[in-house]
């Protein structure tokens, strides 16, 4: 049945019917080309793909485990312990995280992915950071290779 819906009125039957299944049509052309039905398997299959992975990546988790605070670790990692003279000095030039600190500074994703290889916790990293700080370093650069 097809809709008669109209403006200002009430939905018809149609609509109203759950068990009516939805037409989709071929999914290309006879040149190969894709239709509009491909594109919204694509696309169902991409938002799909992303609701899994914001389960599932370093970032999602570790704000998940240890609250918004880990926030505050990344940030001081990047302006304190990186900024430190003896630690500048310490970064091997050309060393992968040499090259990858001049894009930019680390960022939460790099660092959750940091803490969850190397078994640590924000609370951990910092102390291992400011305890002995060219060991926390090369593990730093050690994960970026």
């Amino acid at each position: 049945m097809a809709c008669t819906c109209a403006p200002g009125k009430a939905l018809c039957r149609s609509c109203l019917n759950q068990t009516t299944k939805r037409y989709v049509g071929p999914l290309e052309t006879e040149t190969g080309v894709a239709t509009i039905h491909q594109i919204d398997i694509f696309k169902k299959q991409f938002e799909d793909n992303i609701v899994s992975e914001v389960e599932t990546n370093p970032l999602s988790l570790a704000v998940k485990r240890y609250g918004t605070s880990f926030y505050g670790v990344v940030e001081q990692i990047n302006k304190d312990f990186l900024k430190r003279e003896s630690i500048v000095l310490a970064i091997t030039p050309g060393s992968v995280l040499a090259e990858r600190l001049k894009r930019g500074p680390i960022t939460p994703l790099e660092f959750a992915a940091f803490i969850k290889n190397s078994n640590y916790t924000p609370a951990t990293a910092i102390v291992s950071s400011n305890a002995n700080g060219p060991r926390f370093l090369k593990e730093l650069d050690k994960d970026r290779s």
